[in-house]
């Protein structure tokens, strides 16, 4: 699970790896790979596994 700007630099990992199947719920805080505090504004949402792959928009609103 990742998590690029919108000019499609990755600014946080979330998950790097495999789970086990089940339902998950992540969390993040708004900040980069540093812990720094990130703008306000539109993010894309990456979820890939080895058979699918979906990424979303998702705004970050302070």
């Amino acid at each position: 699970l990742k998590i690029y700007d919108i000019s499609g630099r990755l600014v946080k990992t979330l998950v790097n790896g495999q789970l086990p199947p089940g339902p998950y719920k992540m969390e993040w805080k708004g900040t980069d790979e540093n812990g720094n505090v990130l703008s306000t504004g539109l993010y894309i949402v990456q979820f890939k596994t080895p058979f699918y792959s979906s990424a979303r928009k998702m705004m970050l609103a302070k």
